[in-house]
């Protein structure tokens, strides 16, 4: 991995994803250096450059509506999109399946729409699926076809 702090400037930072066939008879194992640490990488699958983004991101929520719960209490955390595009685009590829067990406001559904992968999501409470439905409308719009419970 590239960057080090150098008298007091952060590099680029990338992540690599190796193919097998890239490294040749270098494929069974590759050692990467990270932040002092060094990983071993064995039989990964392909070769890009990412971008790393860092640690922290500064995403802002301004403009999320705030809706109410069935019992009352409001639901104040609607994550940004790019909360789950950033991870989206680091660890998978357009096509990929992303699990979202606990979709809430359908953030990750959008991000999935717009970065061209496919997203499963669950979600136990029939308001919050209202929300995420409407939600991914509003974004796409397409028209949601929600699967029915299983008896």
């Amino acid at each position: 991995m590239e960057g080090r702090e150098i008298r007091g400037r952060f590099p680029e930072y990338h992540l690599y994803f190796y193919s097998r066939e890239s490294l040749g008879s270098r494929a069974a194992i590759f050692y990467v250096e990270h932040e002092g640490l060094r990983y071993a990488i064995r039989y990964v699958k392909r070769l890009e450059r990412v971008p790393y983004v860092g640690q922290v991101w500064n995403l802002s929520v301004e403009g999320c509506e705030t809706f109410q719960t069935a019992v009352g209490m409001s639901h104040n955390t609607p994550k940004p999109v790019e909360c789950f595009a950033i991870p989206m685009r680091q660890h998978t590829q357009p096509g990929d399946v992303c699990y979202e067990p606990f979709s809430g406001s359908g953030s990750q559904l959008i991000a999935a729409e717009r970065t061209g992968r496919r997203c499963f999501a669950m979600e136990l409470a029939p308001e919050f699926v209202a929300v995420a439905l409407q939600r991914w409308k509003d974004a796409t719009g397409g028209t949601p076809a929600p699967l029915e419970p299983a008896a």
